[in-house]
């Protein structure tokens, strides 16, 4: 028993890892570093764009997260290091405030083993277990009282409703902490007893609807403010996405699938392993 214990366990140390792609979606938890490593801020990834076929795109998120608003080069890692170890990306474009308002960062992963996904993390219609939900469009409501739903390393999923678009939002600037800045076109949720946390910031918004059976997105934006000064109406403010896409000329990763049970290619969503949904 021995030998053959020792003969396996030989085989299995000669055997070389290869690496391989890893599936990327909105909701998850990345760590941004400044150039020389020595400061960290960690926050959620929002959706996957590209703009063309010869493009393999990256991934969303706010510009709040960057260590410096100066660097634009600082290292994105997706945050369990010990799980996606080689994992990394760069800030290849960021705006925060200024004339059109808007508050993003785009982030390039290391193309050989980043593969964009368009899914985001959500929860089942029984509400019981989380679980990845097909992205299927973006869209920017124009009715208030719609359900708005986002995601974030910190507070997990968590759902309320639209009470106001298209405002002027007046807040703190990340690194001097003495200014303010003025976001442009923002999105109000009135969250209820529910709200959100700092981490959470960057972390995708949007609706969902059940289609025979299947969960379905549509990106509405991403995670730009919080305020839980009153416990019983906590906010969320989302910076919509189709400002953001038509400014740095690019287009969100949908399926372009059928919604049918029968026919979605269940197979296709990233494995269970893949994903990593942090409690609440």
């Amino acid at each position: 028993m021995k030998k053959t214990y020792i003969y396996y366990l030989i085989n299995l140390l000669l055997i070389t890892p290869t690496k391989s792609a890893v599936d990327v979606y909105a909701g998850l938890p990345i760590t941004i570093k400044s150039t020389d490593l020595n400061t960290t801020k960690k926050c959620t990834v929002s959706f996957a764009v590209f703009k063309d076929a010869y493009d393999i795109g990256g991934m969303l998120t706010s510009a709040q997260c960057l260590v410096s608003n100066i660097d634009k080069n600082e290292a994105v890692y997706l945050e369990n290091e010990e799980k996606y170890p080689n994992i990394k990306g760069n800030i290849q474009d960021m705006q925060f405030g200024g004339d059109s308002g808007l508050d993003y960062a785009y982030i390039n992963f290391d193309s050989a083993l980043f593969n964009p996904t368009y899914y985001v993390v959500g929860l089942t219609s029984s509400k019981s277990t989380s679980e990845i939900i097909l992205i299927d469009s973006s869209s920017t409501p124009i009715e208030l009282g719609i359900k708005v739903c986002g995601h974030g390393i910190k507070s997990g999923y968590r759902c309320g409703n639209l009470t106001e678009f298209g405002l002027e939002l007046e807040i703190l600037d990340p690194w001097t902490k003495n200014q303010t800045v003025i976001l442009r076109n923002v999105s109000k949720v009135d969250m209820g007893v529910d709200g959100f946390a700092p981490e959470d910031i960057g972390g995708p918004v949007y609706s969902q609807n059940e289609n025979s059976g299947t969960l379905i997105a549509k990106a509405l934006g991403h995670i730009v403010n919080t305020n839980n000064d009153d416990p019983n109406h906590k906010v969320l403010y989302y910076m919509p996405i189709d400002g953001i896409l038509a400014n740095i000329n690019k287009r969100l990763l949908i399926c372009q699938c059928t919604t049918s049970q029968e026919n979605l290619k269940i197979e296709e969503k990233p494995t269970q392993a893949q994903i990593e949904i942090p409690a609440k």
